[in-house]
């Protein structure tokens, strides 16, 4: 646990507050902005496999959004207040590596850790600033993208088949790959401004990375070249970032 804290904190991530069960740590939280973050367990007897767990997305009528799933004959759990503070309740979703998929629901509240944080926190040393795209191994990729979109209201992407559009205008992005290719771990994309400030900063943190220049789509026959960081965490999961 501590050297995950102490490789994030590298990245330029401050750790704002954690929850505690008497001295022990159960949940840290990494701010990304005011409105991500990174969340690190420590392995236990329930979760004795370091790596992924979760992906939680945050909605702003959450009794409204669980009641529609319910109708769509779903099985969210019922709304309750985390241990933060804010609205939260979870579903099972695609089958993952080994299990289904976590899939977490929240609604900041006022007065809850994350929104008295608000404006506070966001290091001027961050490797990235924003969140853009989650990816997630799972066993059929087309049932669960299938499940992202008929069930969850995401969008297939334009310019990657295998990357679905958060329902709205945020330009998020899930991203389904074979559960082959990242096991128990998982993928972030983070965006920056700058990416040269990026690679100072790994650099000036003694972080390993991998720069490198990859082609993606518009979604039409023309392709763009995009220079991307690449770092691996304590447990394996990857972490890119772009400049955007």
């Amino acid at each position: 646990m501590q050297a995950s804290i102490d490789f994030y904190h590298k990245l330029g991530f401050e750790r704002p507050f954690e929850i505690k069960s008497g001295d022990v740590i159960t949940e840290t939280f990494l701010k990304v902005n005011d409105r991500q973050y990174i969340e690190l367990y420590p392995a236990d007897e329930r979760n004795p496999q370091s790596g992924f767990l979760h992906l939680c997305f945050e909605a702003d009528e959450l009794n409204l959004l669980h009641d529609a799933y319910a109708a769509k004959g779903l099985a969210p759990t019922p709304v309750r207040k985390a241990g933060a503070g804010n609205l939260l309740f979870t579903m099972l979703g695609p089958l993952q590596d080994a299990a289904r998929q976590n899939i977490e629901y929240t609604q900041y509240m006022t007065g809850s850790r994350h929104a008295s944080d608000f404006g506070q926190h966001l290091g001027p040393d961050r490797v990235g600033d924003r969140m853009m795209v989650v990816a997630v191994g799972m066993q059929d990729r087309a049932a669960a993208r299938a499940f992202y979109v008929e069930q969850l209201g995401f969008s297939l992407s334009k310019e990657n088949p295998s990357r679905l559009n958060l329902p709205g205008d945020s330009g998020e992005q899930v991203e389904i790959v074979p559960a082959g290719d990242l096991g128990a771990r998982s993928s972030i994309l983070l965006s920056t401004p700058d990416l040269n400030k990026t690679e100072a900063q790994l650099k000036r943190q003694q972080v390993a990375y991998r720069r490198a220049a990859s082609s993606t789509t518009d979604g039409t026959s023309n392709t763009r070249s995009v220079d991307m960081i690449g770092v691996i965490d304590p447990d394996g999961n990857i972490i890119r970032i772009e400049q955007r």
